[in-house]
């Protein structure tokens, strides 16, 4: 999760940087009288930045939301790795494990992974 709102507020960031650098550069007026004077289109860019921020972690948040269902099937605790890309579910041990490799419920004694 950390990761899709780093990656909206670069995206933000770099839309804010481009109008700084068109007032700046292009247009030779104060940033604030231009942000204030095209506060719409401003905003539709900013709405665009974090449009394509979701588009960017599509995939990743789908797959979020699947783990946290799987989770809520087997009545485990069951965690998304963004790093390893990759499901996880807490074996009786306390260590996460991929939920794809392992046999039986998350939560049985007897948790064994498949290797």
């Amino acid at each position: 999760m950390w990761a899709f709102l780093s990656i909206m507020l670069l995206c933000m960031a770099i839309n804010f940087g481009i109008w700084y650098a068109v007032s700046r550069w292009y247009l030779k007026d104060d940033f604030v009288i231009i942000i204030g004077d095209n506060m719409k289109r401003f905003m539709k860019t900013m709405l665009i930045a974090i449009v394509i921020s979701i588009l960017l972690c599509s995939v990743k948040l789908y797959k979020m939301a699947s783990c946290q269902t799987k989770g809520w099937i087997t009545n485990a605790s069951t965690q998304y790795s963004w790093v390893m890309d990759q499901c996880q579910a807490k074996n009786s041990t306390g260590v996460y494990v991929d939920i794809e490799r392992t046999r039986g419920t998350p939560g049985e004694d007897n948790h064994d992974t498949a290797q």
